[in-house]
């Protein structure tokens, strides 16, 4: 199978969809408080809210994070179009192999 990435930035992301980070914008004081934070280029981040407008909020290495919209703008992610191809099967393993990786990190 094919997979097919859009290059879009962190505020076009819909809620529940996941993405890998494939860049920052934006000067290094920015850059160095994202890093920080766990925003590097190849981790995956999944969307928990985005209204659209306002602040979104992102998991990232298994820490919820806000972002004001105009940061969300300056992570450029590849959203994968594959999600929605996904076997059911594959998407309940997904979310078990997610759940079990949150419960052993919590240990």
């Amino acid at each position: 199978m094919i997979k097919i990435a859009k290059i879009i930035s962190l505020s076009g992301l819909k809620t529940g969809k996941t993405a890998i980070i494939h860049r920052l914008k934006g000067g290094h004081g920015f850059k160095s408080r994202l890093s920080v934070l766990g925003f590097t280029p190849g981790t995956e981040v999944r969307m928990i809210q985005n209204f659209g407008h306002g602040p979104v909020i992102v998991e990232i290495k298994d820490t919820n994070i806000a972002l004001g919209r105009g940061e969300a703008m300056k992570v450029i992610i590849e959203e994968s179009d594959n999600d929605g191809d996904m076997e059911e099967s594959e998407k309940v393993e997904r979310g078990h192999r997610l759940k079990r990786k949150r419960r052993n990190h919590k240990k």
